[in-house]
């Protein structure tokens, strides 16, 4: 069963700050001058803790109850065509195959999206090197399925609870087994392994679910200004616990966590906002297209980066000449980003979701069901409270809409 949801704009803007923050952190070093403003941005690479969380945000969210097969599907049909584009570009064209040889378990992994489950970087982080975090997405939704089960069975007391414990166990796990592991293995485990980062996504699905039991921010500016001032103050004590602790930074999870409450605070905002039709700027066209072409951006900044960095043999001192360039970068991956949207990716999901399972006519030659045990509509429409839309295979129950 399904029903209409309202499109939450704000959230789809928010999408490209999160991808921009990430071009920042891989980029710093080439285009950044001093050592604070390298310092500063790099920890920004927690952009893809906002994607993860929004991801369970949205699908919860969205939830249409239909069956595993088709929804696994569509979410395949949407993450799959581009990562599969660019890594056969940057296999073709932009790895350097003396400097980092083949690796066998790669190259079986990586068209699978599969690459995060596996210890060794040259693994996980070959080829187009943030397609890793496809492979967390990929196992969030595998289990989405019987997540969303639970967290709708929740109450605001139940999600309170879920919340802490989810987040107890996202730090306690890395603070016992932190020094017992080496630093290869500590990164992988709780950076790179979908296992670990579907915490949080369970924190986007408990926030989503929180917001469909009645959780709203009355004022749209004050709850932005309340969240962007977290994440500011973030910004400022990441940094300074750099520099005060001899350049080492803060452990990946736990500058997650310490960044993760200002993330669902901006979330619930936007949608507290959207919700009330107080959308405004975030739901602007130009923000909000941004926001759509976020993804492409995400999976071609580093080519994008590859080309200028090496095969312009360009240094960092020719490319370091203030944050202005790196302003022009970034408006020159989105452009890119935009072109691999339009060519590439929403095509190719288009085509997939049209020939996925599920996918049958309403008329296909089944005899409608029938309502209250009586036949439908001799004029050939059905009853007011018929189920229309393609059966299930086995249940035959029909899905997605109501007449």
């Amino acid at each position: 069963m399904s029903r209409k949801t309202p499109r939450l704009n704000s959230l789809t803007s928010l999408r490209y700050f999160a991808a921009a923050a990430v071009v920042v952190t891989h980029v710093n070093p080439f285009f950044l001058t001093s050592a604070l403003q390298r310092e500063a941005t790099a920890y920004w690479y927690v952009g893809v803790s906002f994607f993860f969380m929004l991801s369970g945000f949205v699908l919860t969210w969205s939830c249409s109850w239909q069956p595993a097969r088709p929804f696994w599907w569509n979410r395949f049909s949407r993450i799959w065509p581009l990562q599969a584009t660019m890594m056969i570009i940057v296999y073709a064209c932009l790895w350097d195959f003396v400097t980092h040889p083949p690796n066998a378990v790669g190259w079986i992994l990586q068209p699978f999206v599969l690459q995060g489950w596996d210890p060794d970087p040259r693994v996980y982080a070959g080829g187009n090197g943030p397609t890793w975090s496809l492979s967390c997405e990929l196992f969030f939704y595998a289990m989405f399925p019987l997540l969303v089960r639970l967290v709708r069975r929740l109450g605001p007391r139940g999600l309170a609870i879920s919340a802490a414990v989810t987040l107890a166990v996202m730090g306690l796990v890395p603070a016992l087994v932190g020094s017992h592991v080496s630093a290869a293995t500590y990164l992988w485990l709780f950076y790179y392994l979908p296992g670990y980062r579907i915490g949080e996504f369970i924190i986007g699905m408990l926030a989503a679910r929180a917001v469909q039991v009645g959780l709203r921010f009355p004022r749209a500016s004050v709850g932005y200004l309340l969240g962007w001032g977290w994440v500011a103050a973030w910004v400022v004590f990441t940094t300074l616990y750099t520099r005060t602790h001899h350049g080492d930074p803060v452990a990946r999870p736990f500058a997650t966590m310490l960044v993760l409450p200002g993330f669902v605070l901006l979330v619930v905002v936007g949608a507290s906002a959207d919700l009330a039709g107080r959308t405004r700027l975030m739901g602007a066209w130009l923000p909000v297209k941004l926001g759509e072409w976020s993804f492409a951006l995400y999976l071609v900044q580093d080519g994008i980066i590859s080309v200028v960095t090496r095969d312009l043999t360009l240094s960092k001192p020719e490319l370091a000449v203030g944050g202005w360039l790196l302003v022009v970068f970034i408006v020159a991956c989105t452009a890119v980003a935009a072109a691999a949207h339009f060519a590439v990716e929403k095509p190719a999901e288009a085509w997939l979701r049209a020939r996925g399972p599920g996918r049958r006519a309403a008329g296909d030659g089944r005899r409608p069901p029938e309502v209250d045990g009586r036949p439908p509509g001799v004029d050939g429409r059905p009853p007011e409270n018929a189920w229309t839309g393609p059966r299930h295979r086995r249940t035959g129950a029909r899905f997605l809409t109501r007449a």
